[in-house]
């Protein structure tokens, strides 16, 4: 019998830089993935509200943004650090994760490799930091990137800063937060060029999130506060990964 109840998203295709040869890091490939997600078993209760379970809108953005961004060299890191993810950021933490991914042209289409692991959520508890602004959960960290959640307490802030040499994208995970002074909706992603300012006010009184990727791993000494300039208007750096367009 299933020790879980599942929820599984497949054939998710990903535009993406992937590989470790030299062409696969200056020209996009498709990826596709296939993720699962298992709850611990409810009989007669699994779906009584979506808060006990998973948003798939939600689940396929972070993928998207995670493959997107990451530029992984390696299937086996991809999949891990979208295990890791995807068994933490959310409201009904799963207690199990499949991935799937799958490089349909990676040999010219005579066969097409893949990979496939699984985790459990207590494979993948995060390391947790406390810094200037709030806390962060290190969800992933590897020899490609860093993904990490940024926890913002009600009334908090992440002032504005740039980066010099850091690559960072971020994913808004919660609503009430401000991005550079105006309002900015769940399941919008920004990719911050270096020397942009960019910061979050949250105005609420509950913690807001931000899925975010650095390439390579995060380091404090890039993170570049700016007092005296006001962040540029996002929506030119913005894609919306899920919710209501």
């Amino acid at each position: 019998m299933e020790a879980f109840d599942c929820v599984s998203l497949r054939g998710i295709t990903v535009e993406c830089i992937v590989g470790i040869h030299a062409h696969e890091r200056v020209a996009v490939q498709p990826l596709e993935c296939d993720i699962e997600v298992g709850f611990e078993r409810r009989p007669g209760g699994f779906g009584a509200s979506l808060d006990a379970s998973v948003d798939y809108a939600r689940l396929e953005g972070m993928v998207r943004f995670v493959l997107g961004h990451g530029q992984f060299l390696l299937l086996e890191e991809a999949a891990e650090a979208l295990c890791s993810t995807a068994l933490y950021p959310h409201e009904a933490q799963p207690a199990l994760c499949r991935v799937e991914l799958r490089k349909p042209l990676a040999l010219g289409g005579r066969t097409v490799p893949a990979i496939r692991i699984q985790r459990t959520a207590d494979e993948c508890i995060p390391a947790i930091e406390t810094n200037h602004f709030g806390t962060v959960d290190l969800l992933h960290e590897g020899p490609t990137c860093g993904v990490y959640l940024l926890r913002i307490p009600g009334g908090g802030a992440i002032p504005p800063h740039v980066h010099a040499w850091l690559f960072e994208a971020e994913l808004v995970w919660d609503e009430g937060l401000e991005l550079n002074g105006i309002p900015v909706q769940a399941g919008m992603g920004h990719v911050w060029p270096q020397d942009v300012v960019h910061g979050y006010l949250n105005r609420t009184g509950k913690e807001g999130r931000i899925l975010c990727i650095n390439r390579p791993r995060f380091d404090p000494s890039d993170e570049l506060l700016v007092n005296d300039r006001v962040g540029e208007d996002a929506a030119a750096h913005a894609t919306r990964y899920f919710g209501l367009p």
